[in-house]
């Protein structure tokens, strides 16, 4: 069943044949908000008291930020029918010295309106990631979209079509340092090369037509790097502004177990 696209904002209704169209368009790139040191260890802790991975919480997080922005547009519904594209790398130790080869495949996490505020909702999502990480969900993509390519203007045609395929996409690179082929000297958990620092490294995953937003992640210097490219000929900056500001909102409502962090 093809999943329902993020919610237009209710304030415009201006319909024409890519969906519909914000009265003031976005103009940035993609908008960053950035969990510190402190949250990020959080995050992992909460993960690891539950046995279960930061990813998990993320995706659950993710889903929580959909339903609750459909909600503020008055478009939630219990059928409604909610799917994030998780891109999973596939690369093998073959491709090491390969430092431009992309090979990704993907998961895919389903749930309709009504799961969103299950209690066991955060579980469910733990076990389904074990399953698809652990089987062979990721590789039967490949070979779908390698059987595609067989059948001349199957793969075009069928993108073509005004079809949403994921309502959004969660993409988490991990540690930024590690996408890096050489190993740079470090300064405070920063990069340094010659009188260069870097301070962080930005980039936000693509979107397709229909589908409307992706995040992505970046944990890089003990912070985690979340960017937000949302669709601009469709939402504000001021509505990017505010689904990422969702998203953190729900990532922090995942606690640890005992929350060892001081208090002041």
């Amino acid at each position: 069943q093809f999943p329902s696209p993020l919610a237009p904002p209710c304030r415009v209704k201006r319909p024409n044949h890519s969906g519909w169209k914000s009265e003031t368009s976005s103009r940035r790139l993609f908008v960053t908000r950035v969990l510190e040191n402190r949250e990020l260890r959080r995050l992992n802790k909460a993960a690891s008291d539950r046995a279960i991975t930061p990813n998990d919480i993320l995706t659950w997080a993710m889903f929580q930020t959909l339903q609750q922005w459909n909600e503020m547009q008055n478009a939630a519904k219990p059928g409604t029918v909610y799917r994030i594209i998780l891109p999973t790398s596939v690369r093998t130790p073959d491709y090491d010295n390969c430092s431009a080869s992309n090979i990704l495949a993907y998961s895919v996490m389903t749930k309709r309106g009504r799961e969103i505020s299950d209690q066991k909702l955060l579980s469910v999502i733990a076990q389904e990631s074990a399953v698809s990480v652990s089987g062979q969900e990721a590789g039967m993509v490949l070979m779908c979209l390698n059987a595609g390519r067989r059948v001349p203007g199957l793969l075009a045609g069928f993108t073509a079509l005004p079809l949403c395929l994921a309502t959004a996409v969660l993409a988490n690179v991990g540690d930024v340092r590690r996408q890096l082929c050489n190993q740079f000297p470090l300064k405070q958990g920063k990069i340094v090369a010659g009188t260069v620092t870097m301070d962080y490294l930005l980039g936000a995953a693509p979107i397709r037509p229909r589908t409307n937003l992706a995040i992505s992640l970046g944990k890089y210097a003990g912070k985690l790097f979340i960017n937000l490219n949302l669709n601009p000929e469709s939402y504000s900056d001021t509505e990017a502004e505010v689904l990422a500001d969702l998203l953190v909102e729900q990532i922090r409502k995942i606690q640890p177990a005992q929350d060892d962090e001081p208090t002041v």
